[in-house]
């Protein structure tokens, strides 16, 4: 009897809590139009095990999203989708435990359509954002929403890939939209931007992490804080976090999901930070209904 109370009332927990975001996010319009989606589209919902179904309905937008420190407008295909996991539950961030200061340098290596790095360049005219996405057609809806804000002056983006040239990497050449896109080392990477130092880094490349960093990873010793999605299908998600805190980092958060988990760490030392091995406070270790996102 208890599991089937849970297995009705915790995607009821995660829509109520991502409809409460969408008011604060993107207002209470949107997100009443979102909650009628999500009931217009239930039995799909339910057969996808996520809330995409829903986030499709509303279309392309634009729409308008703002935090604490700023605000950005996000168009493209599922945009929805980008803006209840990055802007609503604030899965790089997590809710101020990382910070992006207004003149912060920011890499965003799978940069896909650049939700993130709106976010990113939100929080102040003088952010800088280094990007890199091998998808010609996430690299074009990339630049079509940092015109749409007037950023694209404060932005690069490479269309190459980080990370190796094994596994998805590899698989993903066969992709139309990923042939002919480049591979850069890091220290390629870093020397054509001139990356002194890096505020922020966030990281989703699909299990090139494991090969990207290491002890001696030279984007490592220029990072002062990272968000890195860690994905068990390349390597172990718990031997990369000690890889990170023997580099120097302390690992404040780490938020686990079924297949993967997004570590969150910084340099220096913080009182009374810890690791949450089930998850992050708040936040179930998987989202039943709501996947990601």
């Amino acid at each position: 009897m208890g599991r089937s109370v849970l297995s009705v009332f915790d995607p009821l927990r995660v829509i109520a809590r991502d409809f409460t975001g969408l008011c604060r996010v993107c207002g209470v319009f949107t997100a009443a139009r979102w909650l009628f989606a999500v009931c217009a589209t239930g039995p799909s919902c339910g057969r996808a095990g996520n809330l995409q179904p829903a986030d499709r309905k509303l279309g392309e937008g634009p729409f308008r999203a703002r935090s604490e420190h700023g605000a950005a407008m996000l168009t493209g295909e599922q945009v929805i989708s980008g803006i209840r996991e990055i802007w609503v539950r604030n899965v790089y961030l997590r809710r101020g435990y990382l910070e992006i200061a207004p003149d912060a340098v920011v890499v965003d290596l799978g940069a896909n359509m650049g939700n993130f790095t709106l976010l990113a360049l939100a929080h102040g005219p003088g952010v800088k954002v280094v990007g890199a996405e091998p998808n010609l057609a996430l690299n074009e809806r990339f630049r079509r929403q940092m015109a749409l804000n007037g950023w694209a002056d404060r932005v690069a983006l490479d269309r190459c890939f980080i990370g190796g040239r094994d596994g998805v990497q590899q698989e993903l050449l066969g992709n139309p939209d990923c042939s002919g896109a480049e591979f850069l080392d890091q220290e390629a990477f870093v020397k054509r931007h001139g990356l002194e130092r890096i505020d922020f880094l966030k990281c989703d490349i699909e299990g090139g992490e494991f090969r990207l960093f290491g002890p001696e990873s030279l984007l490592l010793k220029t990072t002062r804080q990272l968000a890195v999605e860690v994905h068990d299908h390349a390597g172990d998600r718990h031997e990369f976090i000690k890889m990170l805190e023997r580099s120097g980092f302390e690992v404040g958060q780490v938020m686990h999901l079924p297949h993967d988990c997004i570590v969150h760490a910084k340099r220096g030392t913080t009182r009374g930070s810890r690791i949450s091995r089930g998850g992050v406070a708040g936040v179930p270790a998987a989202l039943p209904i709501c996947g990601r996102p």
